[in-house]
């Protein structure tokens, strides 16, 4: 079964739905199961047993087993990811000191415009290393970017809920 993913909302069958939640993730974010890529997205099983193993090696520790895993994921997709999986493979290259592919991998997360949270962003110890890189701080301001438009999205429609409400 594959399970398809969509940019807005998730488009499960009941039992993706329960493979997905059942899987053990540091990130729990509800951001990270929106996949970077724009459009429908059908994910196949190779997928989700190479990330889920990926996700088993970084909190092992193993982040050049992880980092090999998601790039296998990613190239098996046709380079497609879920955000969350773009995020740990970008902690798994951080703390391998592959800064290019850390990089790679965020620049692509936030250009997606759909990561926003960027206390964690900040507070990873395995993107530590990158924090005196001077592509951080676009990183970053990327992420407030996003941030600030989401917020100002849920503003809009308040306020239009608001204004049919009269």
């Amino acid at each position: 079964m594959k399970t398809i993913y969509t940019a807005g909302a998730l488009l499960l069958s009941v039992s993706a739905f329960a493979q997905l939640k059942s899987v053990d993730t540091p990130y729990p974010n509800i951001t990270y199961r929106i996949p970077v890529e724009a459009g429908a997205v059908a994910f196949s099983k190779t997928y989700e047993r190479d990330t889920q193993a990926a996700g088993a090696a970084l909190r092992k520790k193993d982040y050049a087993t992880a980092a090999e895993l998601y790039e296998r994921a990613f190239a098996d997709n046709n380079g497609l990811g879920i955000l969350e999986h773009r995020y740990k493979a970008a902690c798994a290259f951080a703390a391998l000191g592959n800064n290019d592919k850390a990089f790679e991998e965020l620049k692509r997360i936030t250009k997606s415009g759909h990561f926003y949270n960027l206390d964690e962003l900040e507070s990873e110890k395995l993107l530590k290393p990158l924090h005196t890189d001077q592509r951080w701080e676009e990183v970053t301001s990327m992420v407030r970017a996003s941030k600030q438009n989401f917020i100002d999205d849920l503003n809009g429609k308040e306020k239009e809920k608001a204004t049919k409400g009269n």
